[in-house]
């Protein structure tokens, strides 16, 4: 009867045995599906200043089949999803027409292997202006920017000009400190020559010397300043004029 009993035991867990093997084997399969390679993504770009094109968004993904989807939101509008191209590792997306002229925000999202990568996010988005003026224009704009600098610089002009005028004030005020100079010490030898004390003599000829200094300083100064006045002045006029002749 023992022997009977194994035996009717044997039989019935048999089954359950055969019916838990598929069970471990698909738990087993499930972590394999979730360890894939995660995404990465890589060179985003977005042209969008030409208002007579539509804005396209590039980038690249690793690994090459990966999800890539482009999230966009115009101005009061909600938010959008567009696929990318495939195949390949360079994806492009191109927005509807008309959106570059208002400026829109967008944030990029790539899942593989049961993750997920995000560039920008929908609180955090990436902000594009809205397109003004096309490449062709904006190239136009530029040449005539640059034809237009022909000849002197208005900036070297205006600085030659005014050393000029700085220079030739600062040399009239020593000429007419010079003046003053003068007179006093025409009154000094006025009075020398009306023959003061030995007292008033010493005091008028210590007054006299300090007054030649004072000439002197005055004279040099004078003579400088007016010769960098009349330099700065002819050399303003004359880029004034040489500009003038190429335009």
């Amino acid at each position: 009867m023992m022997w009977r009993a194994l035996l009717l035991l044997c039989v019935l867990g048999a089954p359950a045995a055969l019916a838990s093997e598929p069970a471990s084997s698909s738990s087993s399969s499930a972590p394999a599906a979730a360890d894939g390679v995660p995404p990465a993504l890589s060179g985003l770009s977005v042209a969008a200043d030409n208002p007579a094109a539509a804005p396209v968004v590039s980038v690249a993904v690793e690994p090459a089949d990966a999800e890539v989807t482009v999230w966009w939101r115009g101005t009061g509008t909600e938010w959008t999803a567009i696929a990318t191209t495939r195949p390949g590792a360079f994806r492009l997306a191109r927005l509807p027409e008309g959106v570059q002229h208002k400026g829109f925000a967008f944030f990029v999202e790539a899942s593989a292997g049961g993750h997920s990568i995000r560039t920008g996010t929908r609180a955090s988005p990436i902000e594009v202006p809205p397109a003004i003026e096309g490449n062709l224009d904006r190239l136009e704009r530029d040449e005539r920017d640059a034809a237009a600098f022909v000849g002197p610089h208005p900036a070297f002009v205006m600085i030659a000009l005014g050393i000029g005028i700085v220079a030739g004030a600062g040399a009239g005020a020593f000429g007419w400190d010079l003046q003053v100079v003068q007179r006093r010490r025409t009154a000094v030898d006025d009075a020398l020559a009306a023959g003061p004390t030995d007292e008033e003599r010493a005091g008028l000829e210590v007054e006299r010397r300090g007054l030649d200094n004072a000439a002197l300083q005055d004279t040099v100064a004078t003579a400088v300043l007016g010769s960098v006045a009349g330099v700065g002045l002819v050399t303003g006029v004359t880029l004034l004029v040489i500009g003038a002749v190429e335009q």
